[in-house]
């Protein structure tokens, strides 16, 4: 139970949209920072899949492996205070229970994809905003007990606006693949061998980072 309030126009299932996985299409997501608050909505989405391991299923239980967002718009707004609308609106609006847990329905989530999304983000404070058309993204992960692997490919197109001034980022076409490990027990993120190209000028991306002082 959270503040926010997030409203689906319909819903069906679409068993070959992700096949053999089974794929739930819920139409026209909004979420609303409040349940009072009837204002325009953080976020809309046209269609949202949510595609679950059959396997599992005939097991009696439901593991989302992948989402895939269609369409639509995010407003991610950063207060002067520092707080994000969109994690407001995520807040709980009372006591958690912890002592209950449900066995049956759980996320394993693997992959994202996204097309044709719009995303804002504006800082109040510093007055910037990021304005992205994400074209067609897709996201993998992978953990276990030592490592973390994620890796990400696809298309955006991006605006950088400084207190009201275009900068040099205005409208660029962006390409991305990369891929990154993170060595849990040693705290070291192991970016592979990458590459982002804007406008078709490519720039290479490889090296580590050590998030704590000895990590051997």
């Amino acid at each position: 139970n959270f503040v926010g309030e997030l409203k689906i126009k319909d819903s069906h299932i679409s068993p070959f949209h992700d096949f053999p996985n089974v794929s739930i299409d819920l139409e026209d997501v909004e979420l609303y920072q409040s349940k009072s608050n009837g204002g325009k909505p953080i976020a809309h989405i046209k269609d949202v899949y949510v595609d679950f391991d059959l396997k599992k299923i005939i097991e009696g239980k439901y593991r989302i492996n992948m989402l895939e967002l269609i369409g639509g718009d995010i407003s991610i707004v950063q207060d002067t205070l520092g707080n994000l609308n969109l994690m407001k609106a995520f807040d709980s609006a009372g006591p958690i229970d912890t002592t209950k847990t449900n066995e049956v329905f759980k996320m394993g989530l693997k992959k994202i994809k996204i097309k044709d999304l719009d995303v804002k983000y504006v800082d109040e404070t510093q007055k910037k905003t990021f304005d992205t058309k994400l074209q067609d993204i897709k996201a993998s992960f992978r953990t276990g007990t030592k490592r973390l692997r994620a890796s990400v490919d696809g298309k955006f197109q991006m605006t950088y606006i400084n207190d009201k001034d275009t900068s040099f980022i205005k409208n660029k076409q962006f390409d991305i693949d990369a891929a990154i490990v993170f060595d849990k027990k040693r705290e070291i993120l192991n970016i592979k061998p990458s590459k982002l190209l804007l406008e078709g000028v490519s720039f290479a991306m490889k090296g580590f980072m050590i998030f704590k002082g000895n990590p051997y």
